[in-house]
């Protein structure tokens, strides 16, 4: 008598695997033809970086240059990949690729209509980055957090030195083995992931010049403001980010696309459904 009933169980939990994997196959899909090295799951730490920023290659302007990888490996790298870019300005000390400098530019017209402004938040870091600045900030965190650790008996001295003199990315992949493994965490008040406070080396959605820190993302106008010319904060707990995607999407433009909507004390996130 209870066979009907677990087929039918059977049946609910296979349809409802499917849907969840297509709809995580939405994403890979809009994205194979801009990133061309594609991380898989098991391929934890890389993976782990498409998940948080990889929103960055559903760009499908034709004018626009994407990374073909997840990560930058050095400062040389990363500046080879500038020379490629067709950069310009959006003001002082703001650097970005140049279709997402024409759209700042709409936005910012339109706000000026309802008095409003669109501008960069800090003095040289809210636009295009070097992998250089990236591994600063990076570094700003894992230093100060290796320090307290060995000194609440938390790491040994041998264990925190590996660490420190570890290349960028096996530090990468040790830092975040160490949150997962030991909840031993790395933001800045230990509180949560350290890729909820700052980019991993050469990860940074800023290295693409494509990502923008407005100075005014409190105020929902502007944030609207953004959306409407394609520009969407995609990283989330990083209320100053946005990420030029290239265009003005609907959300069932951007579910379909592959993208899950969060949303965190008013503000709404667009993070890949990985």
């Amino acid at each position: 008598m209870f066979k009907p009933l677990f087929v039918l169980y059977f049946f609910i939990v296979f349809c409802s695997f499917q849907a969840f994997s297509q709809d995580n196959n939405k994403f890979i899909v809009n994205i194979q033809n801009n990133l061309k090295f594609i991380p898989k799951p098991q391929e934890a730490t890389k993976y782990r970086i498409l998940k948080e920023y990889g929103a960055l290659w559903l760009n499908q302007n034709p004018k626009i240059k994407l990374p073909s990888k997840v990560y930058f490996s050095s400062e040389a790298e990363t500046q080879s990949f500038h020379h490629e870019l067709n950069l310009a300005n959006f003001g002082q000390n703001c650097i970005l690729q140049h279709e997402a400098v024409q759209a700042l530019k709409k936005a910012q017209i339109k706000a000026k209509q309802k008095g409003l402004n669109i501008s960069p938040r800090g003095k040289s870091d809210g636009c295009i980055r070097s992998f250089n600045l990236t591994q600063k900030l990076w570094l700003s965190r894992v230093e100060p957090n290796l320090k307290y650790y060995v000194q609440n008996g938390k790491l040994s001295p041998a264990e925190a030195n590996l660490i420190k003199q570890a290349k960028s990315w096996s530090q990468v992949d040790l830092v975040l083995k160490l949150e997962q493994q030991k909840r031993l965490l790395f933001d800045k008040y230990r509180q949560t992931s350290i890729l909820n406070s700052v980019a991993a080396p050469g990860t940074s959605q800023h290295l693409s010049g494509l990502a923008f820190d407005l100075a005014e993302f409190e105020n929902p106008q502007a944030r609207q403001i953004m959306n409407e010319f394609g520009w969407f904060q995609t990283v989330q707990n990083d209320l100053p980010h946005f990420t030029y995607l290239g265009y003005s999407f609907t959300e069932k433009n951007l579910i379909d696309l592959g993208l899950k909507k969060k949303v965190q004390a008013g503000f709404t996130f667009w993070i890949p459904n990985l």
